[in-house]
């Protein structure tokens, strides 16, 4: 099987949700507007939370710590709230998405004249597309399940390089810790992780 450039891949991909918003509109985009909310929820609290225990220990300040107490109840009803109803609609939207695949398939098939339909290269290529979506649900069916583990990755990207970037700006007051060094032996690490499992998610790949 002949392995497609990056290049073609984000071609195909961009298709690949062109094809969705198409015949499948709102799923994608509501998919990851929920992955984003489950993603970022629980650094909130922790965020809401910190600043509880800085004014607990530090300056016991009631009007401060009624403040974050009332918004992180609140962030997280609405984030909750928000969350059931994407999910909700996105399980329909998704429990239909088949029949919208079928779509896809007939609308091409009405674009296509008889003597191409009648092709048996032709058809041979539709089966096994039928066969890769059906069956093994690749390509859209990929595109639907994939929006959330791509937006839970980049999301974590962002929260990893916002909190390596207050850890290296602070000062902990000690010269050993406060060190440069330390910032190269971080992102040595954060990048050797990221090679090793780019490495190994090939090799899964290519068995």
């Amino acid at each position: 099987m002949k392995r497609m450039s990056l290049g073609e891949r984000i071609k195909i991909t961009k298709r690949g949700f062109g094809i969705l918003k198409k015949y499948c509109p709102g799923l994608a985009e509501q998919k990851a507007l929920y992955e984003i909310i489950h993603s970022l929820q629980p650094f909130i609290s922790i965020w809401f939370s910190a600043r509880i225990v800085d004014e607990l220990i530090n300056y016991c300040r009631k009007e401060y710590i009624a403040t974050y107490v009332i918004s992180i109840i609140v962030i997280n009803f609405i984030c909750t709230v928000i969350q059931n109803i994407l999910l909700h609609v996105c399980n329909e939207k998704e429990s239909q998405m088949w029949n919208w695949f079928e779509k896809v398939f007939s609308d091409k098939q009405m674009s296509l004249d008889y003597d191409e339909l009648e092709d048996v290269s032709i058809q041979k290529q539709w089966q096994e597309v039928e066969e890769n979506l059906f069956m093994f649900g690749n390509g859209l069916g990929q595109l639907v399940w994939g929006t959330s583990v791509i937006v839970k990755v980049f999301i974590n990207i962002f929260i990893a390089l916002l909190m390596s970037g207050t850890l290296f700006i602070s000062k902990s007051g000690q010269e050993m810790v406060d060190h440069p060094i330390w910032i190269v032996i971080i992102l040595g690490c954060i990048t050797l992780c990221g090679f090793s499992n780019y490495k190994a998610t090939r090799k899964e790949n290519s068995l």
